[in-house]
């Protein structure tokens, strides 16, 4: 199994605890069906800008594995702004890594320079999509 690092970041608010642990969960599943093995996880509570400095150093650990790749549930993750957008990205080709996100997102917009009100909507109607997925199984 190819190691990778992951990324888990939850916007400060009331619950951010589970909601964190929720995600954690969920790049846990994504990493045993799709063959990774996690190498390190790096978790924040705050805003994007806030979480940079764990940011960075997620992408410095993941620079030491194999895959070269940080995996995260999604790009609102960590841009939600064109600007962030391209400081990311410009960090990332700096190290040498990529990011995985697990609806897409990050590839969609970096590969179709997607706007960043595009990029929000996409990511918002897929954790709408998912979260009416989980209401309809309990």
């Amino acid at each position: 199994r190819e190691p990778i690092s992951l990324f888990v970041r939850e916007s400060d608010h009331p619950g951010a605890n589970e909601s964190l642990q929720k995600q954690s969960e969920r790049l846990a599943a994504y990493c045993e069906t799709n063959g990774y093995l996690i190498y390190d996880k790096f978790t924040v509570i705050g805003s994007r800008q806030d979480s940079i400095a764990v940011l960075r150093d997620a992408i410095e650990c993941a620079k030491e594995t194999k895959s070269k790749a940080l995996l995260m549930a999604s790009a609102n993750r960590v841009v939600g702004t064109r600007s962030e957008l391209e400081a990311v990205t410009k960090l990332l080709d700096d190290a040498g890594v990529t990011i995985i996100t697990m609806d897409r997102s990050y590839e969609n917009a970096a590969q179709y320079h997607m706007s960043p009100e595009g990029l929000i909507a996409m990511t918002l109607a897929d954790a709408y999509n998912e979260d009416d997925a989980d209401n309809k199984t309990n």
